[in-house]
């Protein structure tokens, strides 16, 4: 092993813990998308736990997992970095090959999901939603997971290929500048998961029975509200839900599905501008369609994928917080959540008294390293010294932008959902990543800034879909924006002015 001491923002030290040299040799960026916070002591075990049912669901599909998705990695105090060592060039052509022969088997990339990955997906999340304490290890749990999560990635490498082969047609239209973003504004204005979700919810807040409430959260309450099981569903804290349904009833509040169709408006002017470049080149104008054709499906895949994403981490998270409460009736912890702060073998050894002081100790570790932000990237050739989070001199943050436009507006700053109520119309939202669960507050915001993403996030999606100018991956924004001041966000150079407030 080798520890190498790091810097949060504030001073704060940050021992890695590599497992060996060649670990430590590395690039591991930190994963601010999926993980706003630092996961629990169990949380972590549990992802590394998991890693057979991530190397099974590759191998049955003839891929093998990137960097980002292989089971591992040096130990950060629940924070998630991922491994960016490129793949070798045989790993590139088994992934090819393995993408070919599942097109070839099932014709495209929403076929390859709702044939084969979405009832495997499935199937784990059933069997996680059942789960009791005894019937299954913290293993089987953690691979049953880990198996139907990777599930949701398969699809995700062949639609990022078409999405790659239509940006590169795009690039010979309107220049490699913008050619990412116009293939991205090409996959909008389509029926997805998310958009359907929120136009579900807009109904039950304008006519919120309890009968339709109560069917509402059966179909979309298990959803967690991030990528991790220390995230709560709505089924069990439902003032996430509550303020999104509030802010769904805000007189003015458009309808989902007018997002949905004022974007396929904007992808057929789109569609019609580049055709009119084209007019006099038939064969690149028929490749062009045919590619256009191919990412048709691209945001529904993507957005269902997520929705099955937190709904296998919100089914993970219950059967543990079953097995909290078993835990509970024996005298071992005093509350369910508890079970969070423990480690497998104490858990599923029978377990004392003892685990009392060792969940206070921890629960106080854990939230000292929620208060602190982590250095971005470690391993090889990193610097040791603190990130530098401050506003810069010309009060401008420097972004990607990921969907088009601008806006003024009130920045508020929101890291959880039940402070959703804080947004209202025209604000600015600032936040550190988002998921579906986020995404009705995107019809009450001028703007969205994202610490974190990149186009095909699904911050930068869901900004699309809703047509609100969108700068994402500014690292910076929750922590040098203040709550309450004046932000310009001009999604086309991708920056956000911050005024003095």
């Amino acid at each position: 092993m080798r520890v190498i001491e790091y810097r949060c923002a504030d001073g704060t030290p940050f021992p890695v813990t590599f497992e060996d040299e060649a670990q430590a040799a590395k690039t591991w960026w930190l994963d601010r998308e999926h993980t706003r916070e630092p996961g629990p002591p169990l949380a972590v075990a549990l992802r590394r736990l998991g890693g057979a049912g991530s190397e099974r669901a590759y191998a049955e599909v003839g891929l093998v997992a990137p960097g980002p998705f292989r089971p591992g990695g040096p130990s950060t105090h629940g924070f998630g970095y991922f491994d960016t060592t490129p793949m070798t060039a045989e790993e590139l052509g088994v992934m090819m090959a393995g993408c070919a022969k599942l097109i070839e088997v099932h014709g495209s990339a929403q076929a390859v999901w709702h044939d084969y990955c979405l009832p495997r997906a499935k199937e784990s999340c059933a069997f996680l939603e059942v789960a009791v304490p005894g019937g299954a290890t913290l293993q089987e749990l953690a691979e049953r997971q880990n198996y139907g999560q990777q599930m949701t990635m398969v699809p995700a490498f062949i639609c990022g290929n078409d999405l790659m082969l239509l940006a590169a047609t795009c690039g010979e239209i309107v220049g490699p500048d913008r050619a990412q973003l116009v293939a991205y504004e090409l996959t909008q204005g389509y029926d997805n998961e998310t958009l359907l979700a929120d136009q579900a919810l807009w109904d039950v807040a304008h006519d919120p029975t309890p009968q339709r409430v109560d069917a509402f959260l059966a179909e979309f309450g298990h959803r967690s509200e991030a990528w991790d099981i220390a995230a709560p569903t709505w089924n069990e804290r439902r003032e996430g839900f509550y303020r999104q349904l509030e802010a769904m009833a805000i007189p003015g509040t458009p309808e989902p599905r007018a997002a949905v169709e004022a974007g396929m408006r904007r992808r057929i002017a789109l569609l019609e501008e580049l055709d009119a470049e084209l007019a006099d080149d038939h064969a690149k104008r028929d490749r062009f369609h045919r590619r256009v054709e191919r990412v048709a499906t691209y945001v529904a895949v993507r957005e269902e994928r997520a929705r099955w994403q937190l709904a296998l981490v919100g089914n993970l998270r219950h059967a543990v917080l079953r097995i909290g409460a078993a835990l509970v009736d024996r005298g071992v912890i005093d509350d369910r959540e508890d079970v969070l702060y423990l480690l497998p073998d104490e858990i599923e050894g029978g377990g004392s008294d003892d685990l009392k002081a060792a969940v206070t100790e921890r629960r106080a570790e854990h939230e000292m390293w929620k208060r602190v932000t982590p250095p971005d990237a470690i391993g090889a050739d990193h610097p040791t010294a603190p990130p530098v989070i401050a506003l810069p001199p010309d009060r401008t943050i420097t972004g990607v932008g990921a969907s088009r436009g601008q806006a003024v507006g009130t920045a508020r700053v929101i890291t959880d959902l039940a402070d959703a109520d804080s947004l209202e119309p025209g604000d600015v939202l600032v936040c550190v990543s988002t998921s579906p669960p986020w995404t009705p507050l995107f019809g009450l915001a001028a703007a969205i800034v994202v610490d974190s993403g990149d186009m095909g996030s699904h911050s930068a999606i869901a900004a699309r879909e809703y047509g609100i100018p969108c700068v994402l991956a500014t690292a910076i924004g929750t922590a040098a924006i203040a709550d309450g001041a004046t932000v310009k966000v001009d999604g086309d150079a991708g920056t956000v002015e911050v005024f003095a407030s």
